[in-house]
């Protein structure tokens, strides 16, 4: 396939113009003849000028203009691999025209130019679902037990509360029904058909319980959870909020154990490592306790704060916002800030940047800023009459969208200066643009708030409800539809308008639906959007069903130059396609 270099161009010449005019102007200071004669020693085509040189033009060049340009000549296309062109490119994109965090298989400074290359055409490709669609089925080992227990389905026998993707596709980690906490071993290769082997990463805080609600959150975002490592765009740890709630005893409300954690992931290299990446616990970073009867909802964990929403016997359901720092080592009745949100009782939340909580009810989505606006008390919310705290003023509440879905909050990533979230409602599915910095005093301050796709589009009923299922990425999701018998899968992409730069036509986003009948039926689907890798599970986790897909990532190096002479790439004249 022949890959003509066409519109825009516009940086690679004015790029090539302005250092070969400094280029000449040099040669007119260094030269014996200055004037005329060291205007003729000056390059005239691209092939002529120093490899040096073409470096530096391609490190102010764009993804596009990169490579389009390799198809142009063997200096082009050489220059094109070097390692700063893309460490230039990474750096300036990340928080501009990628989302921050951004993650690479390795730290950015042990990236080769081919690991940064695949990464960064990894997230801005067009992704699909291979179709029809093709699964592996991979049988689960929990730690301690052989190959053989695992296929013969002893694996997983406890039903998991909660599940979720680390980010880079490798680790999923689930809350079991008995308190535990296990990650899951997807291996790094996304067609990988062995075994999954799980290991137990948090230990029950209720060993003589048996069944309880297990919630997590987990903070990839913030500065408390990424500390030294923010600056390797690898991920390497993170915090991970966990709520263990067991049953109520005969007299008396049922008390859990809310505690944040350390993760930390290895690489293959590091000291003690066995050559391969591996998911451990770090450290418990706080404890404390917790009351409530109908359960916990809405667990965000953020930089030092922690949110969950909560219901008392008497009616009464409120949001807690705390530090856990603060709250640290405190049982239900100790005294500590906290931080309310009356009459709320979020299906989905997120705590934000600049001390803001987006939250999910029934009926609607809302934002609040909780430190500047919402009541505080030391005494906890079982010691309130909840209905008596004076309410978050209207003022205050920006409402999102009407008919909020019970799981509709993509995680936020932030870009130029702004947080970026994806709602899925009822009827569609909508990107929000939150100012990180933005006017406190009105708590809802909302950039933009725009329409993705309506669920009317693709969906014969018109509405995502039951038994819908979606998994919200930045810029694509993945969605179960199906009821007894799950009846299809489906791939949704997107882009905020002002993250994508038209070439031709406006950009529409897409959807696919792919109709496929599981031998195994799947209860749960998990998208890592930095490596596109999609799986599905069973509701007792003794297997994993993974999606194949496929993109154009991949990098080429045989990627087919134009033809033509290379002495006929003059400076400002490119074949067009016309030609």
């Amino acid at each position: 396939m022949k890959l003509w270099l066409v519109s825009p161009m516009t940086s690679i010449t004015g790029s090539f113009q302005h250092l070969q005019k400094t280029f000449s102007k040099q040669l007119q200071y260094t030269s014996p003849c200055p004037g005329e004669e060291a205007l003729k020693m000056s390059p005239t085509t691209l092939s002529e000028l120093p490899i040096e040189l073409l470096t530096k033009v391609f490190m102010n060049l764009e993804l596009n203009d990169i490579l389009r340009a390799r198809t142009v000549c063997k200096s082009m296309h050489s220059a094109s691999r070097i390692l700063q062109v893309w460490r230039s490119l990474a750096l300036r994109s990340i928080g501009t025209t990628l989302p921050q965090p951004f993650f690479f298989p390795k730290p950015l400074q042990e990236c080769s130019s081919s690991d940064i290359e695949s990464s960064i055409r990894r997230w801005e490709a067009d992704w699909a679902l291979k179709s029809p669609l093709e699964t592996v089925l991979r049988p689960v080992v929990m730690e301690g037990q052989s190959v053989m227990e695992g296929q013969l389905g002893t694996a997983g026998t406890a039903k998991f509360w909660s599940f979720c993707m680390v980010p880079g596709g490798q680790f999923a980690i689930a809350g079991m029904t008995d308190g535990s906490v296990w990650a899951y071993n997807l291996s790094d290769d996304p067609a990988s058909s062995s075994t999954v082997r799980a290991k137990l990463l948090v230990p029950t805080p209720f060993p003589s319980q048996d069944r309880m609600q297990l919630h997590l959150a987990m903070d990839y975002v913030s500065d408390e959870a990424l500390g030294d490592t923010r600056g390797t765009c690898c991920l390497s740890q993170f915090n991970l909020a966990v709520i263990a709630l067991p049953r109520a005893p005969p007299n008396g409300l049922r008390i859990a154990n809310i505690s944040v954690w350390r993760i930390c992931i290895s690489r293959p290299g590091n000291a003690g490592t066995s050559g391969r990446h591996e998911i451990n616990l770090g450290g418990r970073l706080a404890s404390f306790m917790a009351m409530a009867d109908a359960g916990f909802f809405g667990l965000s964990l953020y930089g030092n704060a922690i949110a969950y929403g909560l219901v008392f016997p008497s009616g009464s359901r409120c949001t807690v916002i705390t530090q856990w720092q603060d709250a640290n080592g405190k049982k239900e009745h100790d005294e500590f800030l906290r931080w309310y949100i009356p009459d709320t009782l979020p299906m989905a939340s997120h705590l934000l940047p600049g001390d803001r909580i987006i939250l999910a009810e029934h009926l609607n989505a809302a934002m609040y800023n909780w430190r500047l606006h919402c009541p505080t008390s030391t005494l906890p919310p079982s010691e309130h009459q909840l209905r008596q705290l004076e309410r978050v003023p209207l003022r205050n509440v920006h409402t999102l969208v009407a008919s909020a879905s019970d799981i509709s909050i993509s995680s936020p990533f932030l870009m130029r200066g702004t947080t970026r979230l994806v709602v899925l409602t009822r009827e569609a599915l909508h990107s929000l643009t939150i100012p990180v910095d933005g006017d406190n005093s009105q708590a809802g301050a909302i950039q933009e708030s725009q329409l993705l796709l309506r669920a009317s589009d693709f969906c014969p009923s018109g509405r995502f409800a039951a038994p819908w299922y979606f998994e919200l990425g930045f810029c694509r999701a993945v969605g179960i539809h199906g009821g007894k018998d799950l009846s299809a899968i489906y791939a949704v992409q997107y882009r905020v308008e002002d993250d994508h730069v038209p070439e031709t036509a406006p950009y529409q986003p897409t959807y696919e639906r792919h109709p496929h009948t599981f031998d195994r039926r799947p209860s749960h689907i998990l998208y890592d959007q930095f490596t596109n890798r999609v799986v599905l599970t069973d509701i007792k986790l003794s297997h994993f069903i993974t999606l194949s897909s496929h993109a154009s990532h991949a990098v080429d190096d045989d990627e087919v130059l134009v033809e033509g002479r290379e002495d006929d790439m003059i400076e400002g004249t490119f074949p067009s396609a016309a030609n």
